[in-house]
């Protein structure tokens, strides 16, 4: 049986405590919080962004602002975006306003990579 008296435990044994282990773990589940938020921000956000920019450029190529929607595809392929959907839409926006240059450019990165990575691009 345990008696609280002014931040201290006395168990009925006679030892007192001042809780440190309580303290302790209340730090060190805060730690484990933070560094649980830092993360999740660190990860999570990024991969958030990267799907709502595409998002943005589908709809863009929708309205037929196509060199705004090549650029946000092309911003995703050099951050590292693996899609084939996504070399796909670059690669079409920019034939729509003619840039062949920056297509052939594409189109060879697309199929070095599913070369790589086997992303189902056919030639």
């Amino acid at each position: 049986m345990k008696i609280k008296l002014k931040k201290q435990i006395i168990n009925t044994s006679g030892s007192a405590s001042m809780f440190p282990s309580h303290r302790k773990q209340t730090a060190t589940n805060f730690h484990f919080s933070l560094l649980s938020f830092l993360l999740l921000v660190f990860i999570a956000v990024p991969l958030y962004s990267q799907i709502s920019n595409v998002d943005i450029a589908v709809r863009l190529y929708q309205q037929k602002k196509y060199a705004e929607a090549g650029a946000l595809f092309e911003a995703q392929i050099n951050a590292g975006s693996r899609q084939k959907e996504v070399y796909l839409g670059a690669i079409d926006c920019f034939i729509q306003i003619k840039n062949y240059d920056k297509t052939l450019i594409l189109t060879q990165k697309a199929l070095n990579l599913n070369r790589a990575l086997g992303l189902g691009f056919s030639p």
